[in-house]
């Protein structure tokens, strides 16, 4: 009778432990995919803010055209357009491929 308890101690014991483990391996693979995912984003909005500043260089510098251009690797679309008092100013950067 007392082995019989024993083992359905240990079981149990192992059944909580293992739930525990998985519950933490869980919450960590979690955190890095929103970690990866916040990276993207700030990568994203840094590689747009480069790509305004380049816009605003090339129309005081020369003509305000549309463009893409690559930086680090990555495409930003450029889009200007004319309007009453200048130009508008568009900056896309797909970061799905940052």
């Amino acid at each position: 009778m007392r082995k019989g308890f024993s083992l359905i101690t240990v079981l149990a014991v192992l059944i909580v432990l293992s739930l525990g483990t998985a519950a933490i391996l869980q919450a960590v693979g979690s955190h890095i995919n929103m970690k990866h995912n916040n990276l993207q984003e700030i990568t994203a909005q840094f590689l747009a803010e480069a790509g305004m500043q380049h816009a605003l260089w090339k129309c005081r510098t020369s003509s305000c055209t549309s463009e893409t251009i690559s930086i680090d690797g990555t495409s930003v679309v450029i889009t200007t357009s004319a309007v009453t008092n200048g130009y508008k100013i568009q900056v896309t950067v797909d970061y799905t491929t940052v």
